[in-house]
């Protein structure tokens, strides 16, 4: 419930509530007559960002999109990132075909990560990095919950004006 709290805290549109609310519905916690699951949680939009180095930086906006994200847009070779234990947005650096983006993109999805979580106030946000074939759903797991093994992790502080610089229509 402190991942649902925070993606309607960072709510801006009307689809995005109704996404938050269909899963509630999916989890039990509202009627599902009243409240139907959206068609396309995946077509939703994302956030999209652009790198320094002009990689695509893709970010939930709520849990439904992050497993969308997380499970079925990013590829094997794309890069994952998360706050470290808090609720926010999975994250993902689409490296295409390159294996070894530059440090200073790694270091940006990181800050977009910070940013688009429960920890956006603070100083020295830790963040988690992997590649996304190291990220799992668990069977049954609830919307937006996976684990991953083999990652690494960035301290960075949460920028959201060199954010919105990076943000795309």
């Amino acid at each position: 419930l402190l991942t649902v709290r925070d993606a309607l805290d960072r709510a801006t549109l009307p689809a995005e509530t109704e996404e938050v609310r269909a899963e509630l519905a999916m989890a039990g916690y509202l009627s599902q007559k009243k409240h139907p699951a959206p068609k396309k949680a995946a077509d939703r939009g994302f956030l999209r960002y652009r790198s320094s180095d002009g990689f695509t930086i893709l970010c939930g906006r709520n849990n439904l999109q992050n497993d969308a994200l997380s499970m079925k847009i990013a590829g094997k070779k794309d890069w994952w990132f998360h706050v470290h234990n808090a609720p926010g947005s999975h994250v993902i650096l689409v490296c295409g075909e390159v294996d070894d983006p530059p440090a200073r993109d790694f270091t940006e999805a990181a800050m977009i990560a910070a940013v688009n979580s429960k920890l956006s106030d603070g100083k020295q946000v830790t963040v988690d990095y992997t590649k996304v074939k190291n990220v799992k759903k668990p069977p049954r797991a609830n919307p937006g919950f996976v684990i991953y093994h083999t990652n690494y992790s960035a301290v960075v502080d949460p920028d959201r004006d060199a954010v919105k610089k990076m943000e795309k229509e």
